[in-house]
């Protein structure tokens, strides 16, 4: 019997200065969503997870509540396969994750010292956005995706999924398992 290959997410869910709609200014930005399928990018929810902001640094922060009723707003991004290996290696990167951790003290990026980022895999629930003055109305999540949310609880620095399992239709989403008590948070409103 031949092992079947685990397929990895060819997605992101992404939010705040990684989204395509993004206007800080954020340096990252532009070059991340670079060769990005800009025709292929949509919003969607995911549930099981709720928007923080810090109050002094002023960055979202997406924390895992594994409650149905929380839910957060991501754009859906795509980029060709032939590059989607230096995608992953440049949001890891940007979101101060480290696939295999390593003992480096001072290895944390500026604006995101009190955070310690995750990495899942999710399935995002498709929301369609009319022309019309913005009006939103549910849609399935398109061919081979699930037209409800279901989350994986696979980080992958802890994976519990088996090698044949495939997350290809899956998008990779950076969060935070814990708030740092140091700070003053506050929820985003809207999410």
């Amino acid at each position: 019997m031949m092992q079947q290959v685990a397929r990895h997410p060819a997605r992101f869910a992404v939010y705040g200065t990684l989204r395509d709609d993004d206007d800080t200014g954020a340096s990252w930005t532009k070059q991340f969503l670079q060769e990005a399928k800009h025709e292929r990018i949509y919003t969607a929810h995911v549930h099981g997870f709720k928007m923080y902001m810090n109050k002094v640094h002023r960055w979202p922060y997406a924390l895992r509540t594994n409650n149905q009723d929380d839910f957060i707003v991501v754009r859906v991004i795509e980029f060709p396969p032939e590059i989607h290996d230096d995608k992953l290696r440049q949001a890891d990167e940007i979101e101060n994750y480290e696939p295999n951790p390593k003992a480096s003290p001072g290895s944390a990026q500026d604006h995101q010292p009190e955070c310690s980022y995750d990495r899942t895999v999710v399935y995002p629930q498709r929301i369609g956005v009319t022309e019309a003055k913005g009006d939103e109305s549910q849609t399935s999540g398109g061919p081979n995706q699930p037209s409800s949310f279901h989350c994986t609880l696979c980080s992958t620095s802890n994976p519990l999924m088996s090698e044949e399992q495939d997350q290809s239709n899956g998008a990779y989403l950076y969060f935070v398992s814990a708030l740092d008590p140091k700070h003053e948070w506050e929820p985003v409103k809207g999410t």
